[in-house]
Formats: structure tokens, C-alpha cells, sequence
């Protein structure tokens, strides 16, 4: 007899498979951008299991070829204005000449040794401890990815507090990894590998979007009812988190990024990750930062979390401080870090050399041109001329941003907010094919998400909104 549960993975997986090579070559052939595009696009799936994101974010992937600042080129030449940056990784510019120079000059002496001690760790470990958020002293955990970042994040709490369970929200994304893939909420994470990944240990809860609350409140009278809600989870012994009677709790920590990324950064109330903070505190759960996607000026400040004011015990962060090399490390309380055994957080290239120098060069980089602030400056301006598109078009409902972390909800009515699927992603082909590069995202897939370089110019958010207004009118006169 055939397991249901077996049988009902086997369906999920059969849908998940989506398109066979005929029907691949089909939208190549109709969609690529152009003669080399479509040659590359079909020995991708010719030679290469199609399991890349590439395929779910656009219909036909761009063939990137080369790109500088905040500008990319394909094969064919079509030049894109970045808006991606490369989920991002390319926060000072593409091809930046320092990084190349770091690159080159470090591989002559050293790539790497058996993650060995080397002084451009120590280095880095001191730069990073000095940059870190908040009053208390942090030490540095080296790894390799965000997944392997935010995984060692999480076993370090748990034999930090001795505890199992994490708490964390709906519309998270925490990595690929099977254990940070238990901690993020997608469907098409979850699904995939459930069985593999049956959720030990973690709760989800509503996240603060109040664009779309799911508790149907309106901010601020809603007194952050969201941040309640996690507080009395704490409270009653029919929750599982914690005995009150006893003072025995459950929960590890409580993991979250300070504005979700993946979802189509959405940003919650300022105040709202200090009520989350003061939570763990109360009920001596630790609070783990997720900085992966966010953190490095990408939204005004170094950390985002810093836009609250909360000194956070454990931070996962990667992305931007590789600049497109992999790089990762975990930032943790002096105390935590102090109480963990010999050979806990290891990987075999973990604070290797060529990363260390990637990483030291990056800080340098941001620090000399001021690109956290630079990210505030342009984020406001790119944020009014968001604003302006959602004066002029009924399809935008929603627009946000916090430095060069910004949004645009698109919507077929205002009033019931129902999500504009299909036009998002009408508008991203036409967008594309014009010049602007952006990724569709959000818990509905209507969000146009937008997080260029730091290094991107007005004229080139001028251009791109000037792109987008247009494929706006488009679709809303043509759908």
C-alpha cells in the first residue's frame, strides 16, 4: 500500500517539474533576447539539470556576459541597467577595479590553506567586530554562504540556550540548506524536501506587513498587535513555548530578517524588531539577525537592524561583503562566543585567505565613498520617484523603500488590494527587453523588487523609472 503522504510528495513533485525540453525551447526560441541568448539558453538545458531560480524569475533568463557599475550587457549586447544586483551581491559595482586588483594580487600569494589561521582573518575578524551593531562586544564565526551563515546561526543558539526550538515568520527567507530550509516559509523550498526537512522545532508566525496584515489591522493603531501576538505565545502553557508556571522555555531564538528580502522587501515599522528584541529578553530567548541580503548599507545604515536601534546577540551576513566572491560569517555576543567548543563552526574553506582580502577591500570600498550614506540619499530619491508612479498609475498600490531597498505592490484594485500577478510580470518582460532588470517577488508574486549597486547613478534611476512608468501605461491600457 502506497504511503498518501508519499503519494501526495510524488504529485507535488510532478507539478514542480513544470516544462519539458521541447516546451523549454519553445519560450527560448519566442523570449530569448537575442541569436546568442537563445544558442546558450538551449545548451543550458541541453547539458544542465534546469533546477536554477534563473527559470522562475524570468521566462528567458538573461545571458549576462559582462557588466560595470550598475550597468550589464548580455551576450547579444543588449545593455540592462541593473536593479538586481545579483540578489544582492554587487553592492559596489560590477567589475570594480579594487576588488579585481585584490583578486589578482592575493591569488599570486594565497588562495587558501586548510582554513588555517592567517592575519588577514584577524584583520577582518577585528574590522567586523568594530563595525558590529549595538553596545555589546561580537565576535566573528568565519563561513562560506547566507545558508551556511544563518545554519551555524542556528546550532550555535541551540547549544548556546541548550534549547531545540526556534520561533521565526512567514515570509522569511533563511537559505537552501536543509536545515535553514525548515526556517524558511516558501512552498517551493518546503515542498520539495519535506520529507527530509520535517520541521523540527520551528514556528512560523506573521511577520509585520502591514501592506497585507494578517491579523486585519491598520498601523499604528494596531499598537503592533504582530509583536503582541509573538508575546503571548510565550505566556500560555497551550502554546508548547515555554512552561510559565516552571520558567522552562522551549525556544532557542527567535530568527528574523529586519526587513524580508525575498518576499520583496518589505519593511516593517521601525519599532517593531525593538518590541521583538525586548521579547527575547523577557523571555531569555535569544534573537538571531538575519543580515544576509540586507545588512552592508544596502538600506541606509550598515546594519538594518540599526534603523531600530537593537543590538541583536547572534547576525548571519554574506551577499554584499563577497562582492560576487562566496563569503560569509557570524557575528555573536563575546559570551556566546566564548562558550563554544573548539571546531563547532568549521567548513573547509571558512576565512580563507582570497575571501578575507574580497572582504577587507569591500569595507575599504564602502567606507572611502561613503556608500552607506550614498544609500540613503539615492534611496529617498528613488523612493519619490516611486512615489510619483504611484500618484500616476491605479496598477501601483503599494510603494516603500529604505535606502537602496525599495518596493513597488502591484495591485488590479486598490480597495481589495487583489495582486496584480500576471501584469508584474508583464511588466518585468517589457521592462527587460527596454533595459531594466528587476526581479518579481512577494508573498503573491505582484512586487517589483528593487536593490541596484550602491554605486547606481541618478540618471540611471531616472532612466529606470522613466522605463517603468511606461510599461505601467502598457499594461494598464492593455489588460
Amino acid at each position: 500500500m502506497v504511503d498518501p503522504i508519499d503519494k501526495k510528495i510524488v504529485e507535488i513533485r510532478e507539478k514542480a517539474k513544470l516544462f519539458s525540453k521541447k516546451q523549454y525551447f519553445e519560450v527560448i526560441d519566442r523570449e530569448a533576447m537575442g541569436i546568442k541568448s537563445k544558442e546558450v539558453l538551449k545548451r543550458i538545458i541541453e547539458y544542465e539539470g534546469w533546477t536554477s531560480c534563473g527559470w522562475i524569475l524570468f521566462d528567458a533568463p538573461p545571458v549576462i556576459d559582462r557588466g560595470e557599475g550598475a550597468i550589464l550587457w548580455d551576450v547579444d549586447g543588449n545593455r540592462y541597467i541593473d536593479l538586481m544586483a545579483g540578489f544582492g551581491v554587487e553592492s559596489v559595482g560590477h567589475a570594480n577595479q579594487i576588488i579585481l586588483d585584490t583578486i589578482v594580487e592575493q591569488f599570486k600569494k594565497s588562495s587558501h590553506f586548510a582554513e588555517l589561521p592567517n592575519e588577514l582573518r584577524a584583520n577582518l575578524a577585528e574590522e567586523v567586530s568594530k563595525l558590529a551593531p549595538g553596545p555589546s562586544k561580537k565576535k566573528v564565526h568565519f563561513t562560506i554562504t547566507g545558508s551556511d551563515a544563518v545554519e551555524n546561526a542556528l546550532k550555535i543558539a541551540r547549544y548556546y540556550t541548550g534549547r531545540p526550538d526556534i520561533l521565526t515568520f512567514f515570509g522569511t527567507y533563511h537559505g537552501r540548506s536543509f536545515g535553514v530550509a525548515s526556517a524558511t516559509s516558501f512552498a517551493n523550498v518546503k515542498y520539495h524536501f519535506w520529507p527530509l526537512t520535517a520541521r523540527f522545532g520551528v514556528l512560523h508566525v506573521p511577520y509585520a506587513y502591514c501592506y497585507r496584515c494578517m491579523f486585519g489591522k491598520e498601523y499604528p493603531d494596531c499598537n503592533l498587535f504582530c509583536a503582541k501576538f509573538v508575546e503571548d505565545l510565550f505566556t500560555s502553557t497551550a502554546y508548547t513555548l515555554r512552561w510559565p508556571e516552571k520558567g522552562v522555555n522551549n525556544v532557542a531564538a527567535i530568527l528574523t530578517e529586519p526587513t524580508q528580502g525575498a518576499m520583496g522587501c518589505i519593511i516593517p515599522p521601525r519599532e517593531w524588531l525593538s518590541e521583538i528584541k525586548k521579547i527575547a529578553e523577557k523571555y531569555d530567548v535569544l534573537l538571531i539577525d538575519d543580515e544576509v541580503y540586507g545588512g552592508w548599507g544596502r538600506t541606509g545604515k550598515w546594519w538594518a537592524c540599526q534603523h531600530s536601534n537593537v543590538d541583536p546577540d547572534i547576525i548571519s551576513t554574506s551577499k554584499a561583503i563577497g562582492s560576487g566572491i562566496p563569503f560569509s560569517l557570524v557575528l555573536t555576543r563575546e559570551e556566546i562566543a566564548d562558550s563554544l567548543p573548539v571546531n563547532m563552526v568549521h567548513s573547509t574553506m571558512s576565512g580563507y585567505h582570497l575571501g578575507c582580502a574580497v572582504a577587507l577591500a569591500t569595507i575599504r570600498i564602502i567606507k572611502e565613498n561613503n556608500l552607506v550614506e550614498r544609500s540613503a540619499e539615492l534611496g529617498e530619491y528613488f523612493l519619490k520617484g516611486l512615489k510619483d508612479l504611484q500618484a500616476s498609475h491605479e496598477l501601483v498600490g503599494h510603494v516603500d523603500g529604505l535606502g537602496l531597498w525599495l518596493r513597488i505592490e502591484l495591485v488590479k484594485d486598490r480597495k481589495s488590494k487583489e495582486p496584480a500577478k500576471e501584469e508584474a510580470k508583464i511588466v518585468q518582460k517589457r521592462c527587460m527587453k527596454n533595459g531594466v532588470l528587476f526581479m518579481i517577488e512577494g508573498y503573491y508574486g505582484n512586487v517589483i523588487k528593487i536593490h541596484p549597486p550602491l554605486v547606481i547613478e541618478k540618471e540611471q534611476i531616472d532612466e529606470s523609472i522613466q522605463v517603468i512608468d511606461k510599461e505601467l501605461k502598457y499594461v494598464e491600457e492593455n489588460m
